[in-house]
C-alpha cells in the first residue's frame, strides 16, 4: 500500500533504515521512530502531517489522541501472513513456530478483530478496511475507495502501475 500511495501523489514518511531484501525486493517502507510508539516517542507525528507513515496494527494504539489520523487498514489472509513470517523467519535462521501456526493464526485474527473495534470507537480516526487480496485481484474498485477516502487527489492509474503481482508469494 505504502509504494502505491507514494506513487499516486502521497508523500511517505520513510527513512530507509530497514533496506530491501529478499523478502521485501521494493523496501519496506517503515520509519524508525514509529516502533517507539510504545514508549511515548511521537514527536515526529508534526512532521508526518499530510503524509503516508506505515504504522502497524501493534502500535496504532499508542498513536496519541491530539491529531486527527485517516487509518488505511490493510488485511490479509491469516494464513498467508503466517507462511509469509515464517519464511522470513527461516531465511534468517530463525525458529518460525511451525507447529503452533494454527494458535498464531487465531491470535492474529483476535487481534485484527480487536484492533478494527478500538479504530471505530476513536473519535480522532477514520480507518477504510482494504482486503489485499482483493487488492491483487482487482486493484480499481479499492483503489478508488482508497482515492475518495483520502480526498480524491491520487493517481489512481499510477496506483494500480505501482502493483507488482510477483511479489506476491505467500497465497493461501
Amino acid at each position: 500500500m505504502m509504494s502505491m500511495l507514494g506513487a499516486g501523489g502521497i508523500e511517505l514518511l520513510t527513512d530507509g533504515e530497514r533496506t530491501a531484501d529478499a523478502d521485501n525486493p521494493t523496501g519496506y517502507f517503515e520509519y524508525e521512530r514509529v516502533k517507539h510508539l510504545e514508549s511515548g516517542d511521537d514527536g515526529w507525528l508534526e512532521d508526518a502531517m499530510g503524509k503516508a507513515v506505515k504504522v502497524v496494527s501493534a502500535l496504532i494504539e499508542n498513536l496519541p489522541p491530539k491529531y486527527h489520523y485517516d487509518v488505511v487498514f490493510m488485511h490479509r489472509r491469516i494464513a498467508e501472513i503466517v507462511a509469509s513470517q515464517n519464511r522470513m523467519l527461516a531465511r534468517r535462521g530463525q525458529p518460525t513456530g511451525a507447529a503452533d501456526q494454527a494458535h498464531i493464526a487465531e491470535l492474529m485474527e483476535k487481534h485484527a478483530r480487536r484492533v478494527r473495534a478500538w479504530l471505530s470507537d476513536q473519535p480522532n480516526m477514520r480507518a477504510l478496511d482494504i482486503d489485499y487480496n482483493g487488492l491483487l485481484d482487482n486493484p480499481l474498485p479499492q483503489i478508488s475507495e482508497v482515492n475518495g477516502f483520502l480526498g480524491k487527489t491520487l493517481n489512481q492509474q499510477r496506483m494500480v502501475d505501482a502493483i507488482q503481482p510477483d511479489l506476491y508469494r505467500n497465497r493461501a
